[in-house]
């Protein structure tokens, strides 16, 4: 797999995954195993040198493409070159070692869940949490298109001790 990590020089919490996250041997042995490593600058300074500044119209492009719009954001990529998981925000080195698990297993990438929901090959049950994470990801129409999908095909035909669980009223919560 090939990650990306889209960061900017003014984010403090990219510069914590540098200073606490990254040189951890347990996060380079498992990077080096499953992925290329890819770090990019989304924003410009007046430090920057010649090499980032060849990058700043294909940063440009990523952040377009890929709707970049929180810091850090990791994009993780097959081999062939597309892209099958996304997250952002800081984690610590056992959350961030959770990300790349998921991000290296189909059955947990983002974009892999979303191509199965899109055909129909999703079970309902996975969909509050589907919905939730598109949401975070500034994907609002899909994750709004997702949370009418589950009230009106699912909850709607269930009986009322069903419905009102836990589980359903974090989702009524995180939507309406």
């Amino acid at each position: 797999y090939i990650f990306v990590d889209c960061f900017a020089t003014w984010c403090g919490p990219c510069k914590l995954m540098d200073k606490e996250v990254y040189p951890s041997e347990k996060v380079g042995d498992y990077m080096n195993d499953k992925f290329i490593s890819v770090k990019v600058q989304m924003d410009t300074s007046k430090q920057d040198n010649d090499e980032i500044k060849s990058w700043y119209e294909d940063a440009h492009k990523i952040m377009q493409l890929y709707k970049i719009n929180a810091m850090p954001s990791f994009l993780f990529f097959s081999s062939d070159g597309r892209i099958v998981h996304r997250d952002i925000g800081y984690r610590d080195m056992n959350g961030f070692l959770d990300l790349l698990i998921g991000a290296s297993d189909p059955d947990k990438q983002y974009y892999t869940k979303l191509k199965n929901y899109k055909m129909g090959k999703m079970d309902y049950s996975s969909i509050p949490s589907l919905a939730k994470t598109t949401k975070t990801l500034g994907e609002q129409n899909m994750a709004d298109s997702m949370a009418l999908d589950y009230m009106h095909n699912y909850l709607d035909v269930l009986n009322a001790e069903d419905v009102y669980n836990k589980k359903n009223l974090d989702f009524f919560i995180s939507f309406y």
